[in-house]
């Protein structure tokens, strides 16, 4: 049982963590987009 619920819980953890990875990764893409929406605007206005 302790066996089986240590699993569990590791599996979990594990899915979390990568959870969070790929939510930073998002979030990461994300802003570098609208860095690059933000310097298109600015060359097009200049």
């Amino acid at each position: 049982m302790k066996t089986v619920e240590l699993c569990c819980i590791l599996i979990a953890t594990a899915l979390d963590h990568h959870r969070q990875y790929r939510a930073k990764l998002l979030f990461k893409t994300i802003a570098e987009g609208v860095e690059t929406i933000e310097k298109s605007v600015i060359d097009l206005v200049e």
